[in-house]
């Protein structure tokens, strides 16, 4: 259409970065240095992809008040993938 792409990258999955990487891609938007650490790597197996000509590190918000709990003896964690 003409106009600028921006991409949001926030996972390590291929399709994510052959988007970016596709030639349309103005600007990178990464949602963390291990994410943009990741893209450099990526360009370094598929040297062919065209990287974006500019790029940026945007971390989600995180407000401590929704996370604060009880201290107790014992950590929960959460694996929400299969």
């Amino acid at each position: 259409y003409g106009k600028p792409m921006v991409v949001v990258c926030h996972n390590t999955h291929l399709p994510t970065f052959r988007h970016m990487a596709a030639g349309q891609t103005a600007l990178a938007v990464y949602n963390s240095l291990w994410m943009q650490a990741e893209a450099v790597l990526f360009f370094a197996e598929y040297p062919k992809s065209v990287r974006p000509a500019r790029s940026l590190v945007v971390r989600p918000p995180v407000f401590a008040a929704e996370y604060k709990a009880k201290p107790g003896g014992a950590v929960t964690l959460i694996n929400c993938n299969p």
